[in-house]
């Protein structure tokens, strides 16, 4: 049944995310592995359940079981984990984080879902223009900034590319009083603006 699976995936990331955060041999962590290996098992046997029932095209047509199959075979070599010590292979380690996105299928129980991806990409399309347009006043900012700022704090200001970041630190407010303050003593100490 659905609740069944949705539980299930719930409890696979649970398990994912409790496994990496348990110190590694302790019995929390076997513990949380085995959880984890038993989920992989699950979603096999789930997958080869409806291949033979419904045949492989009618499977693979459903573009929700054409995702489930392909994070089922990128979860498969966590079933070596009993056998094999997978950790000093990185891959896996990297195919393990695709379990998660086994999450997406909680979406297939949102109501009114199609009209809500619709929404989704409208407005993804619409940020483009938003994110171009940023991006370019971002530009024509740090080649300003490039051409005033490059002699004073060549660090931040040297080229544009540079110059760009420092702006962006700006914009976020993350680099604003340290980038200020330096340009100011450094202007200062070359004589170039009034002395308070």
């Amino acid at each position: 049944s659905d609740r069944l699976v949705m539980a299930i995936i719930v409890l696979n990331a649970t398990a994912l995310v409790a496994h990496e955060m348990a110190t590694s041999g302790t019995l929390a962590s076997k513990m949380w592995f085995w959880i984890d290996y038993v989920c992989v098992v699950f979603f096999l046997v789930e997958a080869l359940v409806k291949i033979r029932r419904d045949g492989w095209k009618i499977y693979w047509a459903n573009s929700w079981n054409r995702f489930d199959f392909t994070v089922v075979v990128v979860s498969l070599p966590a079933l070596l984990g009993p056998f094999l010590d997978l950790g000093q292979f990185a891959f896996v380690l990297i195919l393990r984080l695709g379990r998660l996105f086994r999450l997406f299928r909680v979406l297939r129980f949102i109501p009114n879902l199609d009209h809500l991806v619709l929404g989704i990409r409208r407005a993804l399309r619409a940020s483009v223009g938003v994110f171009l347009g940023l991006l370019l006043i971002n530009l024509i900012l740090a080649v300003m900034a490039t051409l005033l700022f490059r002699d004073l704090d060549p660090e931040h200001f040297g080229n544009p590319v540079a110059s760009g970041y420092s702006i962006f630190q700006v914009f976020t407010v993350e680099g604003w009083y340290e980038i200020a303050e330096r340009l100011e003593e450094r202007a200062e100490a070359s004589g170039m603006s009034d002395t308070r």
